[in-house]
């Protein structure tokens, strides 16, 4: 007997106790059963033209098992691992047994759940990344909540260390909460335009302006939570895009929360002043995590179109 059959017939028999079950068997019909007979015979070759005549009807998780088993038999890794990704990409929820498989095919068969989840998780957080700079916040929001959702779904695949999807938790969490803080805003101008008619003209300035005001100051915080320079330059102008992303860059994650916001209106109603403490929990991708609350002062304007912004901070 030679070595790959010593290593695999004995495999397949146990993985035939499970795959030749009789109600399995009566599904896949007589073709299947070549397909193993073969394959127990050591002819590889052979099960795997079996396989390309194989009917749609049979369990294709069991087909693809034996056709990632022959291939793997005659040492043709690429083909297993095409075939393992599409398998994959069918059933993300299939799982093969340590019992019944070789090791070596449940770590490759691992490896690309793997990689799918990991490329299902990229794809979704980009395209919800894409909504978000195109300012639709409403659906950035739902993908963001999507990514979540999935990432959730493939915790236990995901690898926490892998760069490519480490940070995308919170991002993701960062970008949906600022999205959502972008429709408030909205929401609030809207409702703020609409009952400004119905007050007097001094009576509607300052609760609009307080409401707005609060919505931009959250923005701001959501932004450096989020670590998207751009969204905090939107709400600071002045702020330098080119030294926040190098600083944002240095951050694996971060959480900024502004605690005790009081808002004073100048009496012209133009400008105001924001008194808070900022909370901030700043991750670096060196060294340990850095606590810090410490009081503020922002000083906001009213722009031409009649949003507000922050136009220095203490």
């Amino acid at each position: 007997m030679t070595r790959p059959e010593r290593f695999l017939v004995p495999c397949a028999l146990a993985l035939t106790v499970v795959l030749s079950a009789p109600g399995q068997v009566r599904a896949q019909g007589d073709s299947l059963d070549a397909v193993k007979a073969a394959y127990l015979s050591t002819e590889y070759e052979e099960a795997l033209t079996l396989l390309a005549s194989t009917p749609d009807a049979a369990p294709v998780e069991l087909a693809e098992t034996y056709r990632a088993l022959c291939l793997m038999a005659l040492g043709r890794v690429n083909e297993v691992n095409l075939t393992l990704r599409a398998l994959v990409a069918r059933n993300p929820a299939y799982v093969m047994s340590e019992a019944e498989v070789p090791p070596r095919l449940i770590a490759l068969f691992a490896e690309a759940r793997r990689r799918h989840a990991q490329a299902l998780a990229t794809e979704a957080y980009a395209n919800a990344k894409v909504s978000f700079d195109a300012g639709r916040y409403v659906e950035a929001s739902a993908r963001f909540s999507g990514v979540l959702s999935l990432l959730s779904t493939y915790a236990t695949v995901l690898d926490s260390s892998d760069a490519a999807t480490r940070d995308l938790p919170q991002l993701s969490r960062g970008f949906r909460d600022l999205a959502d803080a972008e429709v408030a805003h909205a929401n609030a101008v809207t409702a703020a335009m609409s009952a400004a008619p119905a007050r007097s003209a001094d009576a509607a300035v300052v609760p609009r302006a307080e409401v707005m005001i609060e919505s931009v100051v959250q923005r701001y915080a959501l932004a450096y939570s989020a670590l998207d320079a751009g969204a905090v330059v939107r709400v600071f102008p002045s702020e330098n895009l080119t030294l926040l992303k190098a600083a944002f860059n240095r951050l694996k994650a971060q959480t900024v929360e502004p605690r005790g916001v009081t808002v004073a209106v100048d009496p012209a109603g133009d400008m105001a002043t924001v008194s808070l403490v900022w909370a901030a929990q700043a991750a670096p991708r060196v060294g340990n995590v850095i606590k810090v609350e410490r009081p503020a002062t922002l000083r906001m304007a009213r722009s031409g179109d009649g949003s507000w912004l922050i136009v220095a901070r203490q």
